[in-house]
């Protein structure tokens, strides 16, 4: 039917890349989650609420900051809405995740509700990212892709006085598919960077290890990604 609603522990992606995303990618092996998926014709809408395991991200960083968060004793909750249109040739997704702390690991109604719950309120710490993707076949086997996402946007353009700058994220890719009788070929070229903040949250509440990158980084635009802060 057009609609399927998924519960349980569960593996999900989003996204054009068979490899990483912005959002969740092929590498994260599972999440409890409600996933509801809707067709309308070419337009299909997405509804994920899931809750991630809220732990230290290595044990001698505890020293390292102090933390307000209830670790082992609390859950985070993990909310995407995505919106994505097939146009033939190509198709183009529009959508975000929330990710938020919250005492007693408490649900709201407007969690369940698309985009709502983005202005629902100002729950903090939360951190918020918009993401835009696009892929498209210009020949059989061969597919290319984009993805582009928001962390934070300087509205100082619009008189709007803030600190914190514009925060982005970006790949770009290509994959090749070749299917024979007995056999297949799969080859994937891809090149992403992201901002030094990326899926950081407010500088006085830290959330492991993204706020731990941020705190040991610095003022440097560059960490290598397999640093243990990384």
């Amino acid at each position: 039917g057009p609609c399927e609603i998924v519960l349980g522990r569960q593996r999900f992606s989003l996204g054009p890349s068979p490899l990483t995303s912005l959002v969740v990618s092929h590498s994260v092996p599972y999440l409890d989650a409600l996933d509801v998926g809707v067709d309308l014709g070419r337009l299909h809408m997405t509804l994920l609420v899931s809750t991630l395991e809220n732990r230290y991200a290595r044990g001698d960083n505890s020293g390292l900051v102090a933390s307000p968060y209830g670790f082992t004793d609390t859950v985070i909750l993990h909310n995407v809405h995505y919106f994505e249109y097939d146009f033939g040739f190509i198709r183009a997704g529009i959508g975000g995740q929330v990710i938020i702390i919250r005492p007693a690991n408490a649900f709201q109604i407007a969690d369940f509700l698309p985009v709502f719950s983005w202005h629902n309120a100002d729950i903090i710490p939360n951190n918020l990212t918009l993401t835009m993707d696009v892929s498209a076949v210009p020949m059989p086997g061969l597919e290319v892709y984009a993805q582009f996402g928001f962390d934070d946007i300087n509205a100082s353009f619009a008189s709007v006085d803030g600190t914190i700058p514009t925060i982005t994220a970006g790949l770009i890719g290509a994959a090749w598919r070749q299917r024979w009788l007995h056999s297949s070929l799969e080859a994937v070229l891809e090149a992403g960077y992201t901002h030094y903040l990326w899926g950081s949250f407010d500088n006085s509440k830290y959330l492991a290890r993204a706020i731990y990158r941020l705190h040991v980084d610095g003022t440097r635009r560059v960490l290598d990604k397999m640093k243990e802060h990384g």
